[in-house]
């Protein structure tokens, strides 16, 4: 894949790409889920890295949630991510044994 987030306007017009290949901030291994939160900030779960990594609406990494970031939230593998209308956070992941999981992060 391209390990990049690409953003389009309603209309389809291309704005920006997001991210990169790599195990750096702000890079992807495995780019799998991805959410838009009220604000405009972007999320995407990231299943080799094992963290979430959130950016402002203008593509600048703003945190990262889980192994690679400073948060002492433990994500294996997840691959899906959601916010609901009270900006609480919502991480799919796979677990350890396989059994998968969904966590909420408020």
């Amino acid at each position: 894949g391209n390990h990049r987030v690409q953003v389009f306007t309603a209309g389809g017009e291309y704005v920006r790409s997001i991210g990169s290949e790599g195990n750096e901030a702000g890079q992807f291994l495995c780019p799998f889920g991805l959410a838009v939160g009220a604000g405009g900030e972007i999320l995407v779960a990231d299943g080799d890295r094992n963290d979430v990594q959130v950016f402002s609406s203008e593509g600048g990494l703003v945190q990262t949630i889980g192994a690679n970031g400073d948060s002492e939230v433990d994500l294996d593998s997840p691959y899906g991510v959601c916010v609901d209308g009270e900006g609480n956070v919502f991480v799919s992941c796979e677990g350890q044994s396989g059994e998968g999981m969904v966590l909420m992060l408020s």
